[in-house]
C-alpha cells in the first residue's frame, strides 16, 4: 500500500502542475476503497476526486499510464481529474466540440462523450504526443483551452518494455482502425 500511496502522491503532483499551468482549481484527492470502479469524480459542486487503491495498480513499464487503456493509479486518477475539469471548466464548450468528431477515442467509449472527453484530457496531460499524432483533432481541441505539460516523455520512448499485445494495440490505434 506504500507504494501506491507513493505513486498517488506523484498523480496528485502532476495534477497541482497542470492546475497551476492552467489556472484551474486544484482539486482534492481523496482515497475510497469501496468503489466498485477505479475511480470517480461526483458532479456535485465539489472539488473531491475519488481512487480506489484496492483495484488500481502501480505504473510499471509493462502498465503505464500514458498509454490507451489502462489501470493505474495515476491514469485512474488522471482520468477523474479529467471529468473534474471537464464539468468545472470547459463543459458545452469541450461537448459541443467532441459531439463534431467522426471517430471515438477508443471503441469501448463511443456512445458515452464524456468517457471520450475524459479519455482523451487524460492523454493530453500524460501523453500529448500519443494523442496529437493518433487523434490530432482531439489534440487540437484540447490543445485550444488548455497548456500541455513541457518536458513529457513521446510515447515511443514508453514502447520500452511493453509487451508485443499492448505495442499492437498501440500500433493498430495510431492506424485509426480502432
Amino acid at each position: 500500500m506504500r507504494n501506491k500511496k507513493l505513486e498517488l502522491n506523484r498523480a496528485k503532483n502532476l495534477i497541482k502542475k497542470f492546475c497551476i499551468l492552467n489556472e484551474i482549481n486544484i482539486p482534492i484527492t481523496r482515497i475510497k476503497n469501496d468503489l466498485d470502479c477505479l475511480g470517480c469524480y461526483y458532479d456535485d459542486g465539489s472539488r473531491n476526486i475519488y481512487v480506489n487503491l484496492k483495484i488500481t495498480v502501480l505504473s510499471s513499464n509493462r502498465n503505464n499510464p500514458a498509454m490507451i487503456k489502462e489501470s493505474t493509479i495515476t491514469g485512474a486518477i488522471v482520468h477523474e481529474f479529467a471529468h473534474y475539469i471537464h464539468y468545472t471548466t470547459k463543459r458545452n464548450i469541450l461537448i459541443d466540440s467532441f459531439k463534431k468528431l467522426k471517430e471515438p477515442l477508443v471503441n469501448y467509449w463511443e456512445n458515452e462523450i464524456e468517457e471520450d472527453i475524459a479519455e482523451s484530457i487524460r492523454l493530453f496531460i500524460l501523453n500529448p504526443s500519443l494523442l496529437k499524432e493518433g487523434r490530432p483533432i482531439r489534440y487540437k481541441i484540447l490543445n485550444k483551452h488548455f497548456k500541455s505539460i513541457q518536458n513529457v516523455k513521446h510515447y515511443s520512448e514508453l514502447f520500452k518494455g511493453l509487451d508485443g499485445h499492448k505495442r499492437r494495440i498501440v500500433d493498430i490505434w495510431l492506424k485509426k482502425i480502432i
